[in-house]
């Protein structure tokens, strides 16, 4: 479950139903700790979350591929395995005194 109204009690979120003038979902809210949380939805493409090495990964493939580089970086094939990496696709430019 994925808390969706974090600090809503269970009046608040048929205030805001009754606001937008629209009907409750039945079955689709769960109450816990006195936070509300919507069922987990399907993916859109049919994947299933998988969590190794205190990693999540938003699919099984992915995680296969994380354990294929795992066993690679282990023989020694590549080094540095490293997730998530920020790069930079374009550095900022000027062209004809404009800044890009």
């Amino acid at each position: 479950m994925r808390s969706v109204f974090s600090d809503w009690t269970e009046d608040d979120v048929k205030k805001y139903y009754s606001r937008i003038n629209k009907t409750i979902p039945k079955n689709k809210f769960n109450i816990k700790d006195d936070k509300l949380f919507t069922e987990n939805k399907k993916s859109k493409y049919g994947a299933n979350r998988v969590e190794i090495d205190n990693v999540e990964f938003d699919s099984k493939r992915e995680s296969e591929r994380y354990l294929e580089l795992k066993k690679l970086e282990k023989l020694g094939i590549i080094k540095e395995l490293r997730l998530q990496v920020e790069f930079e696709l374009q550095p900022k430019f000027v062209l004809e005194r404009t800044n890009y």
